[in-house]
């Protein structure tokens, strides 16, 4: 309802009255279809730490936005764990991934073990 009455012209859905719109987690994901129709200058993703897991809902759908520049915002410290700093990092670049953090992970393993081959 207010997608159509306070966002859109009534004559003209695809043309938003608004410059920019701020949404919460809850309204992105059941409004994601609806926000898929644009072309989206930039994208702020607050609480970026929300997208550490690239198996979520989430992730998927902001994925599918399209989008000329995405941000993330977080004030969490990220764990110790390449696979959240892989796909924290990896949201910003354009999706489809072109790599998966399994992949980073285990060429991380092969590394690690190398330069211990090398120290022996």
């Amino acid at each position: 309802m207010e997608k159509t009455y306070e966002l859109c012209r009534p004559k003209h859905p695809l043309d938003l009255k608004a410059h920019v719109v701020i949404a919460g987690y809850g309204t992105a994901r059941t409004s994601v279809s609806f926000l898929r129709k644009y072309h989206w200058e930039c994208l702020i993703v607050d609480e970026g730490q929300a997208l550490k897991n690239d198996k979520s809902e989430l992730f998927e759908e902001l994925c599918t936005l399209k989008v000329q520049h995405r941000i993330i915002l977080t004030g969490t410290p990220l764990q110790n764990n390449i696979r959240e700093l892989f796909n924290i990092m990896q949201y910003p670049s354009p999706c489809p991934k072109v790599a998966n953090a399994d992949s980073l992970i285990h060429l991380n393993s092969t590394l690690k073990n190398l330069n211990r081959n090398m120290k022996n």
